[in-house]
């Protein structure tokens, strides 16, 4: 490092702090630390000056002996100075030891007086002063040549050679004169030029040649010529394929009567780098002719940066490579290596870089002239901007399931703005709030990269299924930078693909429940559409509408429950074990229409009692003979061929399985439906105990039909036998009484007496029973034989006229008058009771008095005392009838085996003849809900 030196009384430079000085006076300032730095090397000064610090306009002067001289770029040319800006944009000042205006104490110490003004926005100037001192860091060379940016420069000792004709073989060196002698022998002095395409030499004298840029000077050891690149004498060559500018000039002059010349050629290439994959090159001839007489010896070659020259070590750890090959040297230096500065750019909307190198190229070798020469040439490298798109590295480890990818590397003029994913642009903050990580990555050489991390999962990641249980995920992404400080944004793309696998087919599973059979779907992760099947019939919102399913929709999986008695189930089995029923379950895609996926689960209910009319034509029926009071026992029942008895019975139940042509079923025709009737009995020869008084004694007939379209046998169906005593173990689909709520519904009329709305009480009064069940196409209506509005011939024969009404979505109604006659077909017993839904109803043989008895007493009513009070009394020819909806203030409830017993105590009294006759009317029925299930085609057993 050079000395500070005062320069004033008023002004001392310190490396924290600076006298600033505006010229001529002087006041104290504070600088930023490192905004100055000086430094001596290769003979020559340096001042650099950080861009920060840079006003609008700059510029050097130069003090010599209390005279201020401006540095213009000729007189910098001339004089040995240099201007530039360097790679990092910072301004250097570079001064030969031997150049104008400097303090020169026998070419061993060296004093500069430099100003540096800055001029501000407001037109401002400060000035800033430096005296720099340098000492003789290693002696000089006989002969030192400099290439400088703006001028070449050659100096030699003043050993002078006399002119020798060989001019190849070693002199002694000629006798020194004094200083005195030396001005006065010194007088007439002449250039001499040599110039390729002029056969004789140029001699003019040294005053011309100085008006033609060529400054020589003398020191006390050394002569100096020096002169700017295109000078009128120079010319070019090419060496090795590098153009090369020379002057090839001698200085002569007369001293104590002897000519002397002294050899002041110089030579420097001109040399512009290229680049090379990822270097930058720049070539060198090993030998340049003009300096060279004869075959030089072996020398030394060194390159740096800047104004230090690098060890082997340094060039080494940096990556550069210097290679001497077919007398050439070739330096390589790797992209973003230390020392290079690397400028962005944009080419057609495409990322581009300019290198730039602030090369020092040295050599040194030895001839039979000179004995040593050292060559420098500072080289300020630069390459046009040249494409350069940025490398996306993909560090993806699929078992990791996360896209990790890198982009770089730039330089420190580019940021990142933003990426975009898929189609969704985002800043880094959202992309960290939408759980994807943007790092930057930075290098020890000054370079940076990006790296993004985007989980597989993620829903801006796509993907597919391949083979063998592959999933291929898919990154686009698209990286939007910019360019400092003019803000040039540039986008590169990129596709980041990566197969894992991980593939999670959807799957099929089932249970049994309390209602019904469950199927669950889990989903997997196949991005796949899927339709789902039940029983064959594809799964939407009708299906499980009239189905009843309930559908629950979780995160990862889809559960749909099947009630029992429902659509998509299929019934195996039915035994006094229970009905067995089969779901099967697929998955098809949609894509290409094939079931990949099937499952099937099977369940077994218990039935308490049951009806399945089977599609090939039998009969299946499980009965519970132990809800009637007394409770008869299920070994002794059959059906109306009393060779018919029960396949299978335990305590309580008896299942019975036939054919339709079988055991007595009789069958008839009702428009375009077959109906089969049987009749599941119990004998009265076979009651083992008297029939108390009061209670006569039970009669149990339980009627079993099933009905078949006329052309179609594929039917299923399966229902509760129409026993009033029967409670089934599970419940089965809700209910609503009177008018469907589609707008479906009968009104029975007679003819007599027109059309009566069948409403819920009305329909209990008289004697109806109207049901509508999930799915919505099943419709019942059950009639008394001695409902009201029957046309009854003698208890024989009885018809009832009715009206099916139905209304559309806009209202529009539509009638269908129908009627059903039946006749009886089985004799009526003595006493017989009916359980239905909303009623209760007792008949006996031929009223006008009721008697209605309870624990707490009786009370009489009239006929019409009773009506008004929901009661029905009624008469045929034969039979007397007595019906109450269940819930009366007279019904009592009772426990019969743990059952509960609805129970009304009445009696009809009336006059005949001469005799009052009371007859006992006691209705008592078990309360439970009746089920009336689906029916199903296709079905199997």
């Amino acid at each position: 490092m050079p000395n500070y030196v005062p320069f004033c009384k008023k002004v001392r430079t310190v490396l924290s702090a600076l006298l600033l000085c505006l010229l001529p006076t002087c006041t104290l300032t504070t600088v930023p630390m490192g905004t100055f730095q000086t430094d001596c090397h290769d003979h020559h000064f340096w001042l650099t000056i950080k861009s920060s610090f840079l006003g609008q306009i700059v510029r050097f002067d130069i003090e010599d002996h209390g005279s201020v001289h401006f540095l213009s770029s000729q007189r910098a040319a001339e004089c040995g100075y240099t201007v530039l800006f360097d790679s990092h944009g910072d301004l250097v000042l570079r001064a030969s030891f031997l150049a104008c205006y400097v303090d020169n104490q026998k070419d061993t110490e060296f004093w500069l007086h430099v100003w540096f003004v800055n001029k501000e926005a407001g037109g401002k100037e400060t000035a800033y002063p430096f005296q720099l001192a340098c000492g003789l860091q290693w002696p000089w060379s006989p002969r030192e040549i400099v290439c400088e940016k703006n001028y070449m420069e050659v100096s030699v000792r003043k050993e002078i050679l006399a002119v020798n004709p060989k001019g190849l073989e070693w002199e002694d060196p000629p006798h020194v004169a004094s200083e005195e002698e030396e001005k006065e022998g010194l007088k007439e002095w002449q250039m001499v030029f040599r110039r390729p395409e002029h056969p004789s030499p140029l001699a003019i004298p040294l005053r011309e040649a100085q008006a033609m840029g060529y400054h020589v000077s003398t020191t006390s050891t050394r002569i100096v010529l020096r002169c700017p690149y295109s000078s009128t004498m120079s010319y070019t060559l090419k060496e090795r394929g590098v153009q090369v500018e020379a002057v090839s000039a001698s200085i002569l002059y007369q001293y104590l009567w002897k000519l002397l010349t002294v050899d002041a050629s110089v030579a420097c290439p001109m040399n512009e780098a290229t680049v090379d994959g990822d270097d930058m090159v720049v070539t060198f001839p090993q030998v340049l002719p003009p300096l060279v007489q004869g075959r030089p010896r072996e020398g030394w070659v060194g390159v740096g940066i800047g104004a230090h020259l690098l060890s082997e070590c340094s060039v080494q750890e940096r990556g550069y490579k210097i290679r001497a090959q077919d007398g050439a040297v070739e330096v390589r230096i790797p992209v973003g290596a230390k020392g290079m500065h690397v400028k962005s750019g944009i080419i057609d909307k495409r990322y581009a870089q300019s290198l730039s190198v602030d090369l020092l190229y040295a050599q040194r070798w030895e001839d039979s002239q000179w004995g040593s020469t050292q060559h420098l040439s500072y080289r300020p490298l630069h390459t046009p901007y040249t494409l350069r798109p940025p490398t996306l590295i993909n560090n993806t480890i699929p078992s990791q399931k996360m896209f990790s990818v890198t982009l770089g590397t730039f330089p420190q003029d580019v940021s990142l703005q933003n990426v975009t994913i898929g189609d969704k642009r985002l800043s880094q903050d959202e992309a960290l709030q939408l759980g994807l990580k943007i790092s930057h990555v930075p290098f020890a050489n000054g370079s940076h990269a990006y790296q993004l991390q985007v989980p597989f999962s993620h829903p801006l990641v796509s993907h597919e299924d391949v083979d063998r249980g592959y999933r291929r995920y898919t990154l686009v992404v698209t990286f939007a930078l910019s360019i400092s400080p003019y803000g040039e944004v540039f986008y590169h793309h990129g596709t980041v693909v990566s197969a894992l696998r991980d593939v999670v087919p959807p799957r099929l599973e089932g249970k049994c429940s309390d209602k019904g059979v469950v199927v669950l779907l889990y989903f997997g992760n196949q991005d796949l559409q899927w339709e789902m099947y039940l029983g064959g019939r594809r799964l939407d919102q009708e299906l499980a509408e009239l189905g009843g399913y309930v559908m629950e929709n979780e995160e990862d999986y889809f559960s749909i429950e099947l009630p029992v008695y429902s659509l998509g189930m299929a019934y195996e089995e039915l035994s006094l074990q229970g009905l067995r029923v089969k779901v099967e379950a697929g998955l098809m895609n949609v894509e290409t229409g094939k079931v990949e996926r099937s499952f099937v689960q099977r369940c077994t209910f218990p039935a308490r009692e049951l009806l399945v009319c089977l599609p090939e034509g039998r009969i299946v029926v499980v009965v519970d003979t132990s809800r009637t009071i007394p409770p008869v026992d299920p070994h002794h029942t059959t059906l109306l061929d009393q060779s018919c008895g029960p396949i299978d019975t335990d305590g309580t139940r008896a299942l019975f399985s036939f054919r339709l042509d079988s055991c007595g079923t009789i069958r008839t025709r009702e428009g375009n439906v077959l109906l089969y009737v049987n009749e599941v009995r119990y004998s009265e020869k076979l009651l083992l105990r008297p029939e108390p008084l009061v209670h006569p004694k039970p009669y149990y007939r339980l009627p079993i039909h099933c009905r078949y379209p006329v052309n179609d046998t594929s039917t299923l169906s399966i229902s509760l036998p129409l026993d009033p005593a029967l409670t089934p173990l599970f419940p089965g689909p809700s209910r609503t009484h009177g008018a469907l709520e589609g707008g479906l519904g009968p009104r029975p009329f007679t003819r007599d007496n027109g059309v009566h709305k069948l409403e819920a009480n009305y329909a209990a009064e008289c004697g109806y029973t109207f049901s509508a069940f999930s799915p919505k196409d099943v419709l019942i209506l059950r009639a008394s034989y001695f409902a009201c509005h029957v046309e009854n011939k003698g208890d024989a024969e009885f018809t009832l006229h009715y009206h099916i009404v139905k209304l559309d979505e806009t209202g529009k109604q539509t009638t269908y008058p129908s009627q059903i006659s039946c006749k009886l077909n089985i004799g009526w017993k003595p006493r017989e009771v009916l359980c239905e839904e909303n009623y209760i109803e007792e008949m006996r043989l031929s009223e006008c008095q009721v008697l209605i008895r309870k624990s707490n007493g009786t009370v009489s009513l009239s006929v019409e005392e009773a009506r008004s009070q929901g009661y029905v009394v009624a008469a045929t020819p034969h039979r007397i009838v007595f019906r109450s909806p269940y819930n009366k203030p007279w019904a009592e409830i009772q426990m019969v085996d743990d059952i509960e017993v609805e129970t009304i105590g009445a009696t009809v009294a009336f006059r005949q003849n001469w005799a009052l006759v009371m007859i006992e009317t006691t209705p008592a029925c078990a309360m439970s809900n009746n089920l009336l299930l689906f029916h199903e085609r296709s079905g199997s057993f």
